[in-house]
Protein backbone atom coordinates (compact mmCIF):
# COMPACT_ATOMS: atom_id res chain seq x y z
CA UNK A 1 0.00 0.00 0.00
CA UNK A 2 3.03 2.27 0.20
CA UNK A 3 4.60 1.86 -3.22
CA UNK A 4 1.60 1.80 -5.58
CA UNK A 5 0.50 5.39 -4.80
CA UNK A 6 4.10 6.57 -5.14
CA UNK A 7 4.43 4.92 -8.55
CA UNK A 8 1.03 6.30 -9.61
CA UNK A 9 1.98 9.85 -8.53
CA UNK A 10 5.29 9.62 -10.39
CA UNK A 11 3.59 8.31 -13.53
CA UNK A 12 1.02 11.12 -13.39
CA UNK A 13 3.83 13.66 -13.06
CA UNK A 14 5.75 12.16 -15.98
CA UNK A 15 2.63 11.96 -18.15
CA UNK A 16 1.95 15.62 -17.40
CA UNK A 17 5.52 16.58 -18.27
CA UNK A 18 5.84 14.56 -21.48
CA UNK A 19 2.27 14.80 -22.78
CA UNK A 20 0.94 18.16 -21.49
CA UNK A 21 -1.46 19.02 -24.28
CA UNK A 22 -5.03 17.80 -24.48
CA UNK A 23 -5.66 14.79 -26.69
CA UNK A 24 -9.20 15.97 -27.46
CA UNK A 25 -11.69 18.54 -26.23
CA UNK A 26 -14.56 17.65 -23.96
CA UNK A 27 -18.15 18.03 -25.22
CA UNK A 28 -20.14 20.90 -23.71
CA UNK A 29 -22.20 18.80 -21.21
CA UNK A 30 -19.10 17.13 -19.80
CA UNK A 31 -17.24 20.44 -19.73
CA UNK A 32 -20.00 22.04 -17.65
CA UNK A 33 -19.73 19.19 -15.10
CA UNK A 34 -15.93 19.44 -14.98
CA UNK A 35 -16.09 23.17 -14.26
CA UNK A 36 -17.95 22.45 -11.01
CA UNK A 37 -15.18 20.17 -9.67
CA UNK A 38 -12.91 22.04 -7.24
CA UNK A 39 -9.30 22.40 -8.26
CA UNK A 40 -7.65 23.28 -11.54
CA UNK A 41 -9.54 22.74 -14.77
CA UNK A 42 -8.97 19.25 -16.10
CA UNK A 43 -7.84 18.79 -19.67
CA UNK A 44 -8.07 15.54 -21.58
CA UNK A 45 -4.38 14.70 -21.36
CA UNK A 46 -2.74 11.35 -20.68
CA UNK A 47 -2.51 11.97 -16.92
CA UNK A 48 -6.24 12.71 -16.62
CA UNK A 49 -7.14 9.63 -18.65
CA UNK A 50 -4.84 7.51 -16.48
CA UNK A 51 -6.53 8.88 -13.36
CA UNK A 52 -9.94 8.11 -14.83
CA UNK A 53 -8.83 4.57 -15.69
CA UNK A 54 -7.62 3.93 -12.15
CA UNK A 55 -10.85 5.27 -10.65
CA UNK A 56 -12.98 3.09 -12.96
CA UNK A 57 -10.79 0.08 -12.15
CA UNK A 58 -11.20 0.58 -8.41
CA UNK A 59 -14.95 1.14 -8.81
CA UNK A 60 -15.24 -2.16 -10.69
CA UNK A 61 -13.29 -3.99 -7.98
CA UNK A 62 -15.25 -2.55 -5.06
CA UNK A 63 -17.68 0.36 -5.13
CA UNK A 64 -17.09 1.48 -1.53
CA UNK A 65 -13.31 1.37 -1.81
CA UNK A 66 -13.55 3.07 -5.20
CA UNK A 67 -15.54 5.93 -3.71
CA UNK A 68 -13.03 6.24 -0.87
CA UNK A 69 -9.96 6.25 -3.14
CA UNK A 70 -11.39 8.66 -5.75
CA UNK A 71 -10.53 11.88 -3.81
CA UNK A 72 -7.05 10.53 -3.07
CA UNK A 73 -6.33 9.80 -6.73
CA UNK A 74 -7.75 13.20 -7.74
CA UNK A 75 -5.51 14.89 -5.16
CA UNK A 76 -2.54 12.95 -6.55
CA UNK A 77 -3.35 14.27 -10.03
CA UNK A 78 -3.63 17.86 -8.83
CA UNK A 79 -0.39 17.76 -6.83
CA UNK A 80 1.58 16.04 -9.59
CA UNK A 81 0.39 18.53 -12.21
CA UNK A 82 1.15 21.52 -9.97
CA UNK A 83 4.58 20.06 -9.18
CA UNK A 84 5.44 19.69 -12.85
CA UNK A 85 4.17 23.17 -13.69
CA UNK A 86 5.99 24.89 -10.82
CA UNK A 87 9.33 23.05 -10.80
CA UNK A 88 11.74 23.55 -13.70
CA UNK A 89 13.56 20.25 -13.08
CA UNK A 90 10.53 18.13 -12.18
CA UNK A 91 11.27 15.36 -14.69
CA UNK A 92 14.82 14.75 -13.49
CA UNK A 93 13.71 14.76 -9.84
CA UNK A 94 10.80 12.39 -10.60
CA UNK A 95 13.06 9.93 -12.41
CA UNK A 96 15.77 9.77 -9.76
Amino acid sequence: MVFVPTILWTSLALFTAYFPGPLFTFPAPILSVLQRIPGPMLSANVATLTMTGYIVFYMILDQIAGLLITPVIYLMLITSQQYVLSSPNAVSVSLF
